[in-house]
C-alpha cells in the first residue's frame, strides 16, 4: 500500500462517515451491495456490452447460421457469468463448424460454469 493509497483513505473515510451519517439508508444500500457483489451482476459489464449485445441478436436473428456472431455473444455472456445463455449458443455454433476447438472449449467452459456437465 503507496503513500497514495494512504492519503487517499484519510480523504475518502470522512466523506463516507460523513455521508452514512446524513443518509443511513443509501448507506446500508451500499453495504448490501458490496456484501452481494458475487451474486448481482457487474454494473460496468453490463453497460460495455449493452449495445453490442443487441447487435450480435439483430445479426443473428437475420442470419441463424452465424456462427461467429453466436460465439461472440457467448464469450460475452461467459464474461458477464452467464454460462446457461451461453451454453445453446455455442451447441449451435457447433453444429455449423463441429472442428472447431475454440468452440469445444468455450463450450466446456459453460457447461463446467453452470454445472450442467
Amino acid at each position: 500500500m503507496g503513500a497514495g493509497s494512504y492519503y487517499l483513505f484519510w480523504l475518502v473515510a470522512p466523506l463516507v462517515l460523513s455521508a452514512a451519517t446524513k443518509h443511513p439508508v443509501f448507506f446500508a444500500i451500499a453495504v448490501l451491495g458490496f456484501l452481494g457483489r458475487s451474486w448481482l451482476p457487474d454494473p460496468l459489464l453490463f453497460l460495455k456490452y449493452s449495445g453490442r449485445i443487441a447487435s450480435l441478436k439483430h445479426d443473428i436473428a437475420a442470419n441463424p447460421h452465424n456462427a461467429a456472431a453466436r460465439r461472440e455473444l457467448a464469450l460475452i455472456y461467459l464474461e458477464k457469468l452467464r454460462p446457461k445463455l451461453a451454453v445453446p449458443l455455442l451447441a449451435a455454433a457447433l453444429e455449423r463448424d463441429a472442428e472447431s476447438a475454440d468452440l469445444h472449449y468455450h463450450l466446456g467452459r459453460a457447461l463446467f460454469a453452470c454445472g450442467c456437465w
